[in-house]
């Protein structure tokens, strides 16, 4: 990773992936996203995610019941009929889960030593406290703030005693969302709540992962003296100008990446559902992340799943960064003809909406040809004769949306292109102004 290719290499690699993807319509397609997390109900939406080729869903333990649009967010909830665990476990297409914790995991209170998130009636307040049987469908506002400290304490609680209700085995994981973006300014916070955290799920026998910016993750699995690493997976969010991601996923210190969120996602069954994609890291692909059936099932004795080693490979080699300003689709691998339709992941007033001195959105970008925004990732299948184009999939159904510049991405999926926050000099960056195209 890092190393220039030479044009004739890039093009037998999309060639090859190109081969890999013919049957990109089955659910065999091996480069199909895999892994993804779901913030609602996903029973009825089994058979569309078998036939898209997912692997891994990942869902969600929660403190206290939640309102819309959380009401189903959490499995706790969803116990009407055939609990949803039990559906996703059931299912003939054998999946895995991914356990993940949120609660108000992206206010900085939660992390600042002054949270008033809903506590269950029964909590004492007590960090060191063994008790663990809390009334978790009952909450009531606190009495008084909670620490950091608390507030790990609790949703870690939360998380062993809902991981034990659907039968989650030991020895698998459970990820805990620092979901915005870290500074300093929260740092012990952010280390006394793991310190919580890490305490809990290890006498409970459970691996912890966490879910944030780089700079959050860097911090957890290296933090100060004496503190030892504490987590054991790091899962680094989508956002393409957190502080830290670029230079974690360009170090190569990551597990999973976020490459989308809150995508409509078009199923075979003729449903749309909302979700996240991501990837693992294709540079350790036999490495075990925590996901997990139930201790027992067919083909894992011990409920420890891993996505196969040559599909994460292949998911992998089939993904580019947008690396220019303006790296537009266009109908046909030519300069002309860039597609006027909106998609692609470009949200309605375009990729790089006018803001005013504070950031603020104040009108629509000025350029709302289709295109792949600074820093998106794309699918890509393979080159036209020239190897100047390459057709590209940028929503994640499984299909080409039409024909990208090779020179507009990334060489390949192990270099991520720097944020730039200034829209004038956002907008006119090439390859080679970003990480993209390394220097010499």
């Amino acid at each position: 990773m890092g190393k220039r290719l030479a044009a004739s290499a890039w093009i037998t690699l999309l060639a090859a992936s190109f081969h890999c993807h013919a049957a990109r319509a089955q659910p065999t397609d091996p480069a199909r996203i895999a892994i993804v997390d779901v913030s609602l109900d996903t029973r009825p939406f089994l058979d569309g995610l078998e036939a898209v080729g997912v692997k891994v869903i990942g869902r969600y333990y929660s403190r206290c019941p939640q309102g819309d649009p959380f009401k189903h967010k959490r499995f706790l909830d969803n116990q009407d009929g055939q609990p949803e665990a039990d559906a996703i476990l059931a299912h003939r297409a054998r999946f895995a889960i991914l356990s993940v914790y949120q609660y108000n995991s992206s206010s900085q209170n939660k992390f600042g030593g002054s949270s008033w998130f809903s506590v269950p009636v029964n909590y004492d307040y007590d960090p060191e406290s063994r008790t663990s049987t809390y009334d978790w469908m009952n909450c009531v506002r606190p009495m008084r703030a909670l620490t950091a400290r608390q507030e790990g304490s609790l949703d870690a609680k939360a998380a062993v005693s809902q991981a034990r209700k659907v039968d989650q085995p030991r020895g698998s994981a459970i990820y805990f969302g620092v979901d915005l973006d870290y500074n300093a300014a929260l740092r012990q916070g952010v280390l006394d709540y793991f310190s919580a955290v890490r305490k809990v799920l290890t006498e409970a026998g459970y691996l912890v992962g966490a879910y944030g910016n780089g700079d959050s993750l860097k911090l957890l699995k290296n933090p100060p003296a004496p503190l030892q690493p504490l987590i054991d997976f790091a899962w680094i969010n989508a956002s393409r100008g957190h502080g830290g991601n670029v230079e974690e996923y360009n170090s190569n210190h990551w597990d999973l990446f976020q490459t989308t969120t809150d995508v409509d996602y078009r199923l075979p069954t003729g449903q749309t559902i909302n979700l996240d994609t991501d990837v693992q890291n294709a540079s350790a692909p036999d490495k075990y992340l925590g996901f997990w059936r139930r201790a027992g099932s067919p083909g894992s004795p011990d409920g420890k799943v891993l996505v196969e080693a040559d599909r994460t490979r292949a998911i992998s080699a089939a993904r580019r960064f947008s690396c220019a300003g303006r790296a537009r689709i266009r109908e046909t691998p030519t300069e002309q003809g860039a597609s006027l339709r909106l998609g692609c992941g470009v949200p309605a007033r375009g990729c790089d909406p006018m803001t005013d001195g504070n950031g603020n959105v104040i009108g629509a970008d000025d350029d709302l040809r289709r295109r792949v925004c600074f820093g998106n990732v794309a699918r890509v299948f393979g080159p036209d004769p020239t190897g100047t184009f390459v057709q590209a999939d940028c929503d994640e159904d499984g299909k080409p949306d039409g024909w990208i510049k090779v020179q507009d991405l990334s060489p390949h999926f192990g270099v991520r292109p720097a944020w730039v926050n200034n829209r004038a000099r956002r907008i006119n960056l090439t390859r080679r102004d970003t990480f993209c195209e390394p220097r010499p």
